[in-house]
């Protein structure tokens, strides 16, 4: 036993590192090596050898899409995560107040979680609708004509609101969770020492949920970074690819789609040139909105390669 005592260890991790090295390792470099090449996904298609080809085309020449679906990105990460986390310490904090009807409220909060990304958007999606939507309604009893998710001013930062209302009761809940576990000792403490409501939640809550908020910071980030659905089901990366995040853009055949010689991307004010054709030679039109003409978006077709 004593000489096989140090093997044991490596025994025991060889069955996690096996499903690892299957199911992380394999598929990351089959995933380089197709990088490499002409790949397309179609079945029976030839493969060819290209080398950094794609990668050349991806950050140079008309594939311009990459730096601005990044920027997009930046904008709805930082706002989503900054905006999100402050109201659900504002939520979290009302909540933890013994405030009347706290666990309806509660519950309201964290209804959208449960939800789940596909529902939150077709419900905003509908709200949203320029047509009769509730939103769309009450803006234009307010004298403002609005469509918020077709119009390049105003989509990113529709879908950022989305975003926010659909995980934000999951951050409530973290919070919350972490300012119930603060002793009642250091509230009495401050209260012998003088401070305010206010003063207690800056000086004592917000230093002790440091736990809280680098997790709900952390799950903001990420899922920003890597949403697809709640986009996808909204505005598909549109109007003119102004909230066509990166994960958006990487989808196939999306970073392909090129836009019309003399637009700039999200420009409200620069309307489709007259005769502008896109690649199939079909006339790009501007679509109305509420405030210009932007770039109407087309869906990949499917190509039957069936004799």
């Amino acid at each position: 036993m004593g000489r096989t005592a140090g093997i044991w260890p490596y025994v025991c991790l060889a069955p996690a590192l096996a499903v690892f090295i299957m199911l992380e390792i394999v598929p990351a470099l089959g995933t380089s090596i197709f990088s490499l090449t002409d790949y397309t996904g179609l079945p029976h298609a030839p493969i060819t050898w290209v080398g950094l080809q794609n990668y050349h085309d991806l950050l140079t020449g008309g594939q311009t899409f990459l730096i601005r679906a990044l920027q997009v990105t930046a904008i709805f990460s930082l706002l989503v995560t900054v905006v999100q986390n402050g109201l659900a310490v504002l939520v979290a904090w009302l909540l933890n107040s013994r405030l009347h009807g706290q666990i309806a409220v509660r519950a309201l909060v964290f209804m959208p979680v449960v939800l789940g990304a596909t529902v939150n958007g077709l419900t905003w999606y509908v709200m949203f609708n320029p047509l009769g939507g509730p939103v769309t309604l009450l803006l234009g009893q307010l004298g403002i004509r609005a469509n918020l998710l077709g119009s390049t001013a105003t989509a990113l930062y529709a879908v950022i609101w989305v975003q926010i209302w659909a995980n934000l009761g999951f951050s409530m809940m973290v919070y919350l969770a972490g300012m119930q576990g603060i002793p009642a000792e250091v509230y009495e403490a401050g209260k012998i020492d003088g401070t305010s409501p206010w003063s207690a939640f800056r000086h004592l809550t917000i230093p002790l949920l440091a736990p809280s908020i680098t997790i709900n910071v952390l799950l903001a980030i990420i899922g920003t970074i890597t949403g697809y659905e709640l986009i996808f089901v909204l505005t598909d990366g549109g109007p003119a690819f102004t909230s066509q995040t990166w994960h958006v853009g990487l989808q196939p055949g999306v970073l392909q789609q090129q836009p019309p010689a003399g637009l700039r991307l999200g420009d409200r004010d620069g309307a489709v040139p007259p005769g502008v054709r896109d690649r199939d030679g079909d006339a790009v039109l501007p679509a109305a909105t509420g405030d210009g003409a932007v770039i109407r978006q087309r869906r990949p077709e499917r190509v039957d390669r069936r004799g």
